[in-house]
Parts: structure tokens; C-alpha cells; sequence
């Protein structure tokens, strides 16, 4: 369960930073876009509280240079983190460790 919360914070906050990409172009021989899916049933909801009882608190988990994408992998605790500058970094338990490093 904590690792599930520390991958949602980490991918809000990458999330936060990133914008769409515009198409460029739009000339013959590009691909219209896809169309959108159509939702999917899904099982009746189970009773939630209300919005002023949830209550949110921020932990910082790991100090990261400019994330951009992040991944899992099964049976490893680690979340591993792309970087801007050409890193990737895992952090396990608070302690962030090098992967590997293609900035140069």
C-alpha cells in the first residue's frame, strides 16, 4: 500500500509538470487521431466519505532532478525514475541510486 502512494505522489508530480505536445504540421500523411474509447462498465462504487472528511498529506520521498517518466518492475520495491538531464534513478525506501547515467 505504500509503495502504491509513493508511485501516485511521484507520478502526480511529474504529472504536474508536463504539458501536452501540439502536433506539428497537420499536412497529407499524418494519422487523424485515434478515437477516444468508450468507458467501460464498472462495478457499483463502495460508499465514500465525503470530501471534507478526506484528509491529504504530502511526504517528500525522494529529491529528483527534473522527472519525466517513471516505472515498476515486478518483485522489485524500486521506482525508477527518467530524468531530463539523461538519468535514471531508482529510489528504494527513501535512498536514491544511480541506474544509469547518459547525460554526457
Amino acid at each position: 500500500m505504500g509503495r502504491a502512494i509513493a508511485a501516485m505522489a511521484v507520478f502526480v508530480l511529474v504529472g504536474s509538470g508536463c504539458r501536452p505536445q501540439e502536433p506539428e504540421g497537420g499536412g497529407p500523411g499524418e494519422r487523424s487521431p485515434a478515437p477516444a474509447p468508450r468507458p467501460m462498465a464498472s462495478p457499483a462504487p463502495e460508499r465514500r466519505p465525503p470530501l471534507g472528511e478526506i484528509r491529504v498529506r504530502r511526504q517528500l520521498v525522494a529529491m529528483l532532478e527534473q522527472p519525466l517518466a517513471m516505472a515498476i518492475r515486478a518483485g522489485d520495491d524500486a521506482l525508477f525514475v527518467a530524468e531530463r538531464t539523461g538519468r535514471v534513478r531508482a529510489v528504494r525506501d527513501g535512498a536514491v541510486a544511480p541506474i544509469i547515467d547518459l547525460s554526457s
